[in-house]
């Protein structure tokens, strides 16, 4: 799941000090005692003299303020795989995932002033560099070319922020959630927004279960988690108010009433180009002899076509 992820990969350098300041984390933690997760039913004691922790309650948690230089902080202590970039006349050919090295990579391009377009393939990757390369497409005013394949944050973020938009013959955008899907998952269980973080990210943890030495650095890194997903929600929130772009785009498979309708896709969903526009997605060229998304379209990324009648 998009942010999930990406916080789970940090869970290693927030805890090995048993620590949540930025500076102190060294970035090769030490071997800690093989530890296991278990559900809050199990009684504290007998887990802590087991060396197995318990799944934190949310009200006992205490969730710091995570500011957003901390969360790009956090960000890159996590780069993610580098991306492939190259400059073509006054276009970058952008191939790869979203991550600190595409960022800055594309803001020394972008202080050149010789581009006019991204031209694009990815599969996506980190909701944080996603939202900030959007940030640089949508101030400088680039154009984005997508070149097959476009989805999850490059659908979100990348996608949206060009000034024209272009589908080259084949190609797919799709979305399938984003920072704020959690609030989706945690209506259909019936619980609270932190209690669906906390439950995703303590599951997720268990496979790093090595690097927590006792419950109250586990509970640390968990609160931490909650922060720093609530933070990224509000970065979220304001990239698209600043690009006049409605989020829902991003969550709408996400809907109750969509859910049905995708969970048997993959989760995956793309929409026609003029529903796209009633999110407020404009310009937008596809340029296929056929209708976007083509039957290619499937064999790239798992989606349905989701019908927009309620704006």
């Amino acid at each position: 799941m998009p942010g999930v992820l990406l916080l789970v990969a940090m869970a290693v350098a927030l805890v090995s000090t048993g620590a949540c300041n930025d500076r102190d984390r060294p970035s090769t933690p030490e071997a800690m005692p093989v530890v296991d997760v278990q559900t809050a039913a199990s009684p504290k004691s007998e887990t802590s003299r087991a060396g197995v922790f318990v799944m934190p309650d949310v009200d006992e948690l205490v969730i710091p303020t995570v500011s957003e230089s901390q969360l790009e902080a956090s960000g890159r202590r996590s780069p993610g795989p580098e991306p492939s970039i190259r400059v073509e006349g006054s276009s970058i050919i952008y191939l790869g995932g979203m991550s600190a090295m595409g960022y800055d990579t594309l803001m020394r391009l972008a202080e050149q002033g010789n581009t006019s377009e991204l031209a694009i393939m990815s599969p996506g990757g980190s909701v944080y560099w996603g939202i900030k390369i959007g940030e640089v497409v949508y101030e400088n005013g680039w154009d984005v070319r997508v070149l097959g394949l476009c989805v999850s944050s490059c659908a979100n973020y990348i996608f949206p922020a060009g000034r024209n938009k272009v589908i080259e013959e084949g190609g797919v955008v799709g979305w399938h959630g984003s920072a704020r899907q959690d609030y989706f998952f945690a209506k259909q269980k019936g619980i609270s927004v932190r209690e669906e973080i906390v439950d995703t990210i303590s599951g997720a943890l268990r496979h790093d279960a090595t690097h927590f030495i006792d419950q109250e650095g586990f509970n640390r890194v968990i609160a931490r988690f909650v922060a720093e997903s609530e933070t990224l929600i509000e970065v979220e929130r304001a990239f698209y108010e600043r690009i006049g772009v409605d989020g829902d785009i991003s969550v709408y498979g996400h809907f109750p009433q969509r859910w049905d309708v995708i969970k048997g896709s993959g989760g995956g969903w793309t929409f026609t180009l003029e529903d796209m526009g009633k999110f407020g997605l404009g310009d937008i060229v596809y340029e296929g002899s056929d209708a976007y998304p083509s039957d290619r379209a499937y064999a790239l990324f798992s989606h349905v076509v989701l019908e927009v009648d309620d704006r």
